[in-house]
């Protein structure tokens, strides 16, 4: 049985990973990820593209996989349960939650550069 020390650990190097990995698919040659790597390394400063809602989005995602596997059915029993106005409520603010956050216009196909 592995502690909750290395699980957690497992975790944040298997993150790392593939974020390297990342790195280096999107990069256009092995010249600007090597360049890329030594700018995390030393181009410390402000990064405007980091903004609040970036961090609270990534908290939000990484802690939506502690959620617990009956809590999707406990959501949906819940919500059933409500009257259809406030299901029509309810699914009317998450479209404008969807619709505010989401990017302007239709976003572009992930892989067009590729």
């Amino acid at each position: 049985p592995s502690s909750r020390w290395r699980v957690a650990t497992e975790r944040l190097v298997t993150f790392h990973l593939v974020c390297l990995g990342w790195l280096f698919f999107r990069a256009d040659s092995m010249g600007s990820a090597f360049v890329m790597l030594e700018r995390l390394c030393t181009a410390w400063g402000r990064a405007p593209l980091v903004t609040p809602l970036l961090v609270l989005t990534i908290a939000a995602v990484v802690g939506a996989q502690y959620v617990p596997p009956d809590a999707v059915e406990r959501i949906r029993v819940g919500f059933a349960r409500r009257a259809a106005v406030a299901q029509a409520a309810l699914l009317g603010a998450a479209l404008l939650v969807v619709t505010t956050l989401g990017p302007q216009g239709v976003a572009p196909f992930i892989y067009y550069r590729f």
